[in-house]
């Protein structure tokens, strides 16, 4: 007969039992934006040549759109399940920053049992920001040196994709109606999408030193 399964057993299994349907969801998100930014690179080469086009661009746009759009509604889930554990942990560490009876192991016990998630969220960040950030470096060559004389073909060209590549507009079907401005995508420049937000570098880069300045305080905090 077996014995009882001790409960130190249970609490590690609840711990980890979610890690490889994490592990295989992070794996595709990760093909899927390696070939986004496999894509937008190839457009930042090609203006750097001068070579881009506006149907390289639409095409490309269209089809990222798509694979975000594939994503919206489990990656949006899965990305507010991690900024809630994540806020659930700074949360946490404060609410007891001011115990007597706590050591800084107590706090790192904490951040080791909702670390996994606080790192799916920001494992998420980064590989989307790599997409809009390619995406982004398009603008900046476009905008660095004209492509030719002013009103010639070439610079023409530059024109319009500086156009495609900065602006944000509502579609025309969009515009009829409250419930389509909701449901109908505008048209944007080339974008992954996390939650409708558009990460960026510096966003992740912001909130990844606002998160982890405020663990450092507590943790701080509880060895004083």
């Amino acid at each position: 007969m077996y014995g009882v399964i001790p409960v130190a057993t249970i609490e590690w299994f609840h711990f980890i039992c979610v890690v490889p349907a994490l592990g295989a969801t992070l794996l595709v998100l990760g093909i899927e934006t390696t070939h986004a930014t496999n894509t937008t690179e190839a457009l930042l080469q090609a203006a750097r040549d001068k070579t881009l086009t506006r149907s390289m661009y639409t095409t490309a746009r269209d089809r990222i759109s798509k694979r975000s759009k594939s994503w919206k509604w489990s990656l949006g889930l899965l990305a507010l399940v991690a900024l809630y554990s994540t806020l659930g942990l700074v949360y946490t560490l404060h609410k007891y920053a001011d115990r007597h009876d706590a050591s800084v192991l107590d706090y790192l016990g904490y951040v080791i049992y909702l670390g996994k998630e606080a790192a799916l969220f920001f494992v998420i960040l980064v590989l989307t920001v790599r997409v809009n950030d390619s995406a982004d470096a398009i603008t900046t060559v476009l905008n660095s040196r004209p492509w030719g004389e002013p009103g010639s073909r070439e610079e023409s060209i530059r024109q319009d994709l500086l156009m495609l590549t900065t602006c944000s507009s509502v579609t025309p079907e969009a515009a009829t109606s409250m419930w389509k401005r909701v449901t109908v995508a505008k048209s944007v420049p080339i974008s992954f999408k996390v939650c409708g937000l558009r990460p960026t570098g510096d966003l992740a880069a912001a909130t990844a030193i606002s998160f982890a300045t405020s663990i450092a305080a507590v943790l701080l905090r509880a060895a004083t």
